[in-house]
């Protein structure tokens, strides 16, 4: 009897702690993911270009990366469900030859962007992160089971005329869209990503991205409430 006792009391010990190292691998995969994104909008702000900062405007990439007066403006960011891969985002018309354009203040958004002739290259080594989800977790949508993976993709553009962050989130299919069609295509709706504990725990998490944020705190954390 005592061995007996003693036996399922090692076993739930056991389980006990096994269960404690799943619940905090989930967390850190959770928390690594939000780490990820904010730490692309710092990206994001705190590119440096070329050009003298005296010049106003953006700075222009010169050289062998793009156009002789590109500018890097921001951040393309697409997930498959597990990975996600983030490159620059070149603006290939000098922003000061767009500035001194007097027509500037009747365009929207898209019509900015569009006639910023913006690109992703994939060759500035440098400046591409790649990011896998940690612990064999996947991203779904909220209430959304494990097998139905959340691709979207997040174009982040540091605006020429405020100095400020978009934010510009799509679901997409694998498809690749251009960050002009992605400006376009937006909604101005919160964005939830839930990261899939995938067993390792009880409780769904994850992370929302508001549209209307102009920094890294527009990426907030959720809790399983919203995630269910």
């Amino acid at each position: 009897m005592f061995l007996a006792i003693s036996g399922m009391m090692v076993v739930g010990l056991l389980f006990a702690v096994s269960g404690g190292i799943n619940r905090e691998r989930y967390r850190d995969a959770t928390n690594s993911f939000e780490d990820f994104l904010k730490e692309q909008y710092n990206l994001a702000g705190n590119v440096q270009n070329t050009r003298n900062p005296a010049d106003s405007g953006l700075g222009g990439c010169g050289g062998e990366r793009a156009a002789s007066n590109c500018s890097v403006i921001g951040r393309y960011i697409v997930s498959d469900g597990q990975k996600l891969t983030s490159l620059p985002i070149i603006a290939k018309i000098d922003i000061r030859t767009l500035l001194d354009d007097p027509s500037l203040s009747t365009y929207d958004e898209y019509q900015i962007y569009n006639k910023m002739n913006l690109v992703v290259p994939d060759t500035i080594t440098e400046m591409n992160r790649d990011y896998t989800l940690r612990w064999d977790t996947r991203l779904v949508g909220p209430g959304i089971k494990a097998g139905t993976p959340n691709r979207f993709t997040i174009v982040l553009l540091r605006s020429p005329v405020s100095g400020t962050i978009s934010t510009y989130v799509v679901d997409s299919t694998g498809a690749s869209l251009s960050p002009a069609e992605v400006v376009k295509t937006s909604s101005k709706i919160k964005k939830y990503i839930c990261v899939d504990p995938m067993g390792l725990s009880n409780a769904k998490t994850g992370i929302s991205i508001d549209p209307v944020g102009v920094n890294s705190s527009a990426v907030q954390f959720v809790t399983a409430t919203e995630c269910k």
